[in-house]
C-alpha cells in the first residue's frame, strides 16, 4: 500500500511579529535597568547640612562628605564586589582591607576606581575629577584611557586632556577636611591649585608670569582668609597681587 503524505505550506512570520519581539526585548532590558539602577535600589546620601558629615558603610568603609557632596550605594554589597557611586562634590574615603572582595567607586559616568584597601580624596567639578591617595593603592581608569596605579602622594585627574598623574608635594587636597594649608617647599602651581579649591576663588597667572609657577613656597595657614593667604604667598615669591571688580585675583611680575 502506498502512503500519501500531505504537506502544508509553511507559515511565514509576519514582520509585525518580529517588531513585537524586538519591543518585548527592549522592555525587558529597560525593566532590568530600572530595577538595578533606579534610586529605589540604591541608598542615596547627599550632604545638605552645610557642614562636613561622615557615614560608616556596612563593610566598615568610611565616607566623609564635604557640603553638597552626594554618594549612592546598595543596601547590601554584592558578594563579588563592593560597588558604590559618587555623583558630585568632594569626599574622602577610607576602605579597610579586611574584606576579600574588591571595592569599586564609580565617579560620575566615566571614571572607575578599584582597590582592596586604600584611603583617598575625590574632588569633582564641572571640568575635572581629581583623586588623591593618602594610604594603600588603587587603580584609576576611564573610557579609552590607559589605567593609572595610584599610591600615597600621587594624584590622578581626568579632564578633557584625558587621564593624568602627578606627584603632590603637600596634602592640600585635604584642606577642606583639616582646615589647614601647609606648604613646605611646594611649587607655586600646586599651591595655587589648593588655594583655588579651598576658597573657591579664581586666581589667574598671565602667560608673561608663568615662570613663577615653578617657584617654591613654604608657609602654613589655619584660619586666614583667601586674600590674606594670597598676599603672604605673593610676597614670598616676589610677585604682585591685584583684584578686579568681579573678584578675580591676578599674580603678575609688575
Amino acid at each position: 500500500m502506498q502512503r500519501t503524505v500531505t504537506t502544508r505550506p509553511t507559515k511565514k512570520i509576519r514582520p509585525i511579529c518580529k517588531w513585537c519581539a524586538v519591543v518585548i526585548i527592549l522592555l525587558l532590558t529597560v525593566g532590568c535597568y530600572l530595577h538595578f539602577w533606579s534610586p529605589s535600589s540604591l541608598v542615596v546620601t547627599a550632604n545638605q547640612t552645610g557642614y562636613i558629615d561622615s557615614f560608616l558603610l556596612a563593610d566598615g568603609s568610611k565616607a566623609i562628605l564635604n557640603s553638597s557632596a552626594s554618594i549612592a550605594y546598595p543596601k547590601s554589597f554584592d558578594k563579588a564586589v563592593r560597588r558604590m557611586y559618587m555623583k558630585k562634590g568632594e569626599a574622602f574615603f577610607s576602605v579597610p582591607g579586611k574584606n576579600e572582595q574588591p571595592f569599586e567607586l564609580i565617579i560620575g559616568e566615566t571614571v572607575h576606581l578599584r582597590m582592596n584597601a586604600a584611603a583617598f580624596n575625590v574632588r569633582m567639578d564641572k571640568n575635572r575629577i581629581a583623586v588623591y591617595v593618602t594610604d594603600g593603592k588603587l587603580k584609576m581608569k576611564a573610557d579609552g584611557e590607559e589605567e593609572l596605579l595610584l599610591t600615597p602622594g600621587l594624584q590622578g585627574s581626568y579632564s578633557n586632556k584625558g587621564l593624568e598623574q602627578e606627584v603632590m608635594m603637600s596634602d592640600g587636597a585635604l584642606a577642606w577636611k583639616t582646615g589647614r594649608l601647609r606648604f613646605t617647599n611646594v611649587p607655586m602651581k600646586e599651591v595655587l591649585q589648593v588655594i583655588r579649591n579651598y576658597y573657591d576663588i579664581q586666581v589667574e597667572v598671565p602667560p608673561s608670569a608663568r615662570a613663577i609657577l615653578k617657584r617654591k613656597v613654604t608657609a602654613n595657614f589655619e584660619s586666614e582668609g583667601a586674600e590674606k593667604v594670597l598676599e603672604v604667598v605673593s610676597k614670598k615669591i616676589g610677585v604682585y597681587l591685584t583684584k578686579d571688580k568681579e573678584g578675580r585675583y591676578y599674580l603678575t611680575l609688575k
